[in-house]
C-alpha cells in the first residue's frame, strides 16, 4: 500500500466521520481542521490525491476533491510550476470528457465544483496558455 492511497483512505475516513451524526463535535472539529490544512499544502502532494478522490464512489469524498482542486486553482496557481498546472487542466479536461457520465443528475454539487474549476482555469489562463480551449470544446 503506498503512502497516497493510505492519505486516501485518512481523507475518506475523516470526510465520512464529519458526516456521520454519531462522530463527536470534537473529532468533527479536528477532521475538519485536517481537511482545511490539507487545502492549504504543497499542491504536489495534494492534488494527486484530489484527483483519486474524484474518482470515489462517495459524492462527499468526489465533492472535497473537487474542492481541493479549486482552492489550488484559484489560490496557489500563480505559484504552481508549468508542468503542474497542465497536469491539472489536462486532469480537470479528462474527467470532463471522459468520466462526465459517472456524475449523475443528482450529484449538482459535485457538477458545480467541477464546473468552478474548469472556469477558474480560463480565467488564468485562456487564450494566453490555453489557445486550443475552443478547439477542446469542440470535440
Amino acid at each position: 500500500m503506498t503512502v497516497l492511497s493510505n492519505e486516501v483512505n485518512e481523507v475518506i475516513y475523516a470526510v465520512r466521520a464529519i458526516h456521520d451524526i454519531s462522530t463527536p463535535n470534537s473529532q468533527r472539529f479536528h477532521y475538519t481542521q485536517g481537511l482545511e490544512l490539507l487545502k492549504e499544502s504543497d499542491p504536489s502532494r495534494t492534488i494527486p490525491l484530489a484527483f483519486q478522490l474524484v474518482t470515489n464512489e462517495d459524492r462527499l469524498v468526489q465533492h472535497l476533491g473537487w474542492n481541493i482542486i479549486e482552492h489550488t486553482i484559484r489560490y496557489k496557481w500563480g505559484e504552481l510550476n508549468p508542468e503542474m498546472r497542465i497536469a491539472i487542466r489536462n486532469g480537470c479536461w479528462q474527467h470532463l470528457s471522459h468520466e462526465q457520465p459517472l456524475i449523475h443528475v443528482a450529484d449538482a454539487n459535485v457538477r458545480t465544483a467541477l464546473a468552478r474549476s474548469i472556469v477558474y482555469m480560463i480565467e488564468q489562463e485562456w487564450p494566453q496558455n490555453w489557445p486550443e480551449l475552443i478547439t477542446q470544446f469542440e470535440a
